[in-house]
């Protein structure tokens, strides 16, 4: 395993003794901060015009000490920051395990995390392996620890057509379907990234991964120091990472109304992440079935498996849930009707007539059927022309060029030339602070 540079930035300095726990005898009984305390914190330090690293010089420990009657976190913080010596006996420890650390101010802190999750993305990641597989996105697949064989079974042949597809597996490392997906994607020569939210020191030495980690086919992350013990609080917190990495996401098995797929899955319904698909079929569970019934799009599991024109295609075609024909009356189809419950239509169609109500229904299909889909697309293949996405979503190519032309006024994609392609917007970095 190749050995990372333990040279830390300032800032990620300064955050990791604010955010991490350390094994030092001299750090026990010592309590990082929670998110929310470091974001408060993050507040203060973009109020004041500094940025972490400018807590380890005297100026910005003096305006800390200054802060107490305002800051509730400056007196915790300050406490913090004087653990240097056992931040750099953990730092070399982790070093020579192969592990790296990243705090949101570093260029490879992953950018979906900070797109989707704002200031809930976590201000410190630990992990091991290719850090550039955190950008490529790809189908999260998740399930229950507790799962039948066929189940495990579908979940391995899963993890196998994604590898043969070159679609990236993203999973929480639990043993289960999670387990199951990744190994089998890793044997077929695939790629993967496991979220953990334990362990992650034991991960990185383990014989399941260590060769894979090895050869750039893995990387391993978590938010939370390499030595954590298992919590349930950290496994329920670590699954909306799992959502904000990806493209997709499939339920392969779930209990109902309790565990952290259920919890996740709903988290990801809720604020509308990735695509949420379900397996389905003759021989699943009656809870799969529930959480369709939530909002999960069913997912037959033979289709699945015999389908021949590829899985990614597949995934793009089931995530946009094609609407039916437009009418007079329905406006962009029967789905695009959930934006507004029935009486909010008829207050509509009474007050302003049809054009309303059509562009109400019009917004949300864009919104939270289109876009989505098209994002999904061009993180795939970065590059994208108007023939390539009439072809991946099944529509006319006078439609996708619309589309295309809305999301180019939208700043959503930009447009070139010669020949003609849409790609998404060049971001630059993004703050540390930034929400």
């Amino acid at each position: 395993m190749s050995r990372e540079s333990h040279i830390l930035s300032p800032d990620t300095q300064a955050v990791l003794l604010l955010c991490a726990n350390f094994e030092a005898k001299s750090d026990s009984g010592v309590k990082p901060l929670t998110l929310a305390q470091y974001n408060r914190l993050a507040n203060w330090l973009r109020n004041q015009h500094l940025r972490p690293g400018d807590l380890l010089h005297q100026e910005g420990v003096e305006k800390l000490h200054q802060s107490m009657d305002q800051l509730k976190e400056a007196e915790e913080a300050l406490r913090l920051l004087a653990r240097g010596v056992a931040m750099a006996l953990a730092v070399e420890k982790w070093t020579n395990q192969g592990i790296w650390v990243l705090s949101r101010s570093d260029m490879e802190y992953p950018r979906r995390f900070k797109d989707r999750l704002k200031q809930n993305s976590p201000p410190i990641l630990f992990g091991a392996g290719n850090k550039s597989l955190l950008t490529k996105g790809g189908l999260a697949v998740i399930g229950s620890r507790h799962a039948d064989e066929k189940a495990l079974e579908f979940a391995r042949k899963i993890g196998q057509r994604c590898a043969l597809e070159n679609i990236q597996v993203i999973s929480g490392g639990a043993k289960g379907v999670d387990q199951e997906a990744m190994l089998a994607a890793l044997a077929q020569g695939g790629k993967v990234i496991g979220i953990l939210s334990d362990n992650l020191g034991r991960a990185t030495v383990s014989g399941k991964y260590r060769q894979a980690i090895r050869d750039g086919q893995l990387v391993l992350i978590s938010a939370w120091a390499p030595e954590t013990r298992f919590q349930v609080g950290n496994a329920m917190a670590r699954n909306k990472l799992i959502y904000a990495l990806s493209d997709w996401a499939l339920v392969v098995t779930t209990e109902t109304e309790k565990g952290g797929t259920w919890a996740g899955a709903l988290e990801n319904l809720k604020y509308n992440w990735v695509p949420l698909l379900v397996r389905d079929g003759a021989d699943v569970s009656y809870n799969n079935k529930k959480l369709i019934e939530k909002g999960g799009i069913s997912l037959d599991q033979a289709k699945v498996l015999r389908n021949s024109e590829g899985l990614k295609e597949l995934l793009q075609q089931v995530s946009i849930q094609k609407e039916p024909e437009v009418s007079e009356e329905s406006g962009l189809g029967a789905h695009a009707g959930r934006a507004i419950d029935a009486s909010q239509r008829h207050q509509l169609l009474n007050e302003f007539g049809k054009g309303a109500l059509h562009q109400v229904d019009a917004d949300y299909f864009w919104d939270h059927q289109v876009w989505p889909a098209i994002s999904n697309i061009l993180r795939s293949q970065s590059k994208l022309t108007v023939s390539q996405l009439a072809k991946d979503l099944g529509v006319e190519k006078s439609q996708a060029k619309a589309w295309l032309k809305r999301a180019s006024e939208e700043q959503k994609v930009k447009k070139l030339t010669r020949p003609e392609r849409y790609v998404a917007p060049e971001f630059g970095q993004m703050s540390l602070l930034d929400e």
